[in-house]
């Protein structure tokens, strides 16, 4: 009992007094240590950032499928949806649009992503605990086996110190006294040398985790390569049949007299009748604009003026923006289904991707 109080009270001296109030702390262990939380902050940092960039490779996905579907909802019933928002069906199995283009670089990225988590994200967190567990558990060990060597000192000390008073007053030491100073000399003599054994044990493995970290960052390494290259040989190889698509959209351009700076401006500052570009807008007009009650009272030119108007862009005659409600129940109900061609295509490169990690791995 006695000598677990004096080992609080060694404590509670270190905790006033510092760290540099122990007798046997080792310069070598204290200057190792900092080598590793250097090195475990940016281990850390690494995992983290790997962890992003897999949630981000994700997220990347998920916002081209939803692209698609945008764009599908958008040019359906329009000389573009053809060549943009078409998918593949039984009878047509080898559609090429920008919609089955995405469809199948999304299934590709899907699998991808899910072994750069297994192959690369996961080989960095099992890197990071096992340096993280193994260090710490022993760093704690060496501060016992430290507080244990300062303890048996202080008592060794102690006693020599009581039993240099009593000679001096011309008293002796008693036998059970002497047994005592004996007992804990012992104990002081394993106990430091426990310590040191097991300091320097620490120190070189420390060393090696730190300074030869680069021999367990070079697997990652290659795996984050592999995975840079295939992803990048991947969304090449399904990418390069957007040029179909490229080629039509120009194709269409040219048979409505597109321009290639778009029209932007013109549905910023021209009148409806300068942009119209739909059939003969009179018929427009008398066929959409007027209600069947007001024909009397409003004739065909009249309504020409309307859109003659030049107004505020505020205005109720500028360029309306209509309800989406419409396009979103459609947006929702849109499936986006697969394509034979493409599909055939991603086997392919799922099973070699597999192969070439598992390899490695």
């Amino acid at each position: 009992m006695a000598a677990k109080a004096s080992r609080v009270t060694q404590r509670l001296k270190e905790a006033v007094g510092g760290a540099g109030n122990s007798y046997h702390r080792n310069n070598d262990l204290s200057i190792a240590a900092q080598q590793y939380n250097t090195m475990k902050t940016n281990l850390n940092l690494l995992v983290k950032s790997l962890r992003a960039q897999h949630h981000a490779l994700v997220q990347l996905n998920k916002t081209r499928m939803e692209i698609a579907r945008s764009v599908a909802q958008m040019t359906m019933k329009s000389p573009l949806y053809d060549c943009t928002g078409k998918f593949a069906k039984p009878d047509t199995p080898h559609v090429v649009s920008y919609a089955t283009v995405h469809n199948s670089l999304a299934k590709q990225h899907e699998n991808l992503c899910e072994k750069y988590n297994q192959f690369v994200v996961a080989y960095a967190v099992e890197w990071q605990r096992i340096v993280n567990t193994r260090v710490s558990v022993s760093l704690k060990k060496a501060e016992t086996l430290r507080r244990e060597l300062d303890h048996y000192s202080q008592k060794v000390e102690s006693l020599r110190t009581s039993f240099g008073v009593q000679m001096a007053k011309g008293k002796n030491v008693d036998a059970k006294s002497q047994e005592k100073l004996a007992r804990n000399e012992e104990k002081l003599k394993t106990s430091k040398k426990e310590y040191g054994v097991f300091a320097q044990s620490l120190c070189m493995l420390i060393d090696e985790i730190v300074n030869r970290a680069w021999k367990d960052l070079q697997p990652l390494l290659v795996k984050m390569a592999q995975f840079d290259t295939t992803m990048s040989a991947s969304e090449a190889n399904t990418m390069k049949n957007l040029n179909v698509v490229i080629d039509q959209l120009k194709g269409i351009g040219q048979r409505y007299d597109l321009r290639t700076d778009a029209r932007l401006k013109d549905l910023e500052t021209k009148t409806a009748r300068e942009l119209y570009s739909g059939d003969d807008p009179e018929s427009f007009i008398n066929h959409h604009l007027i209600d069947s009650n007001d024909q009397n009272a409003l004739q065909g030119q009249q309504a020409a003026n309307l859109l003659e108007f030049q107004g505020n862009p505020n205005d109720w005659s500028s360029p309306a923006i209509t309800s989406g409600d419409d396009y979103n129940n459609q947006m929702n109900s849109l499936s986006i289904g697969g394509n034979n061609q493409y599909n055939n295509n991603s086997n392919q490169f799922n099973s070699n991707s597999s192969n070439q990690y598992n390899n490695n791995n």
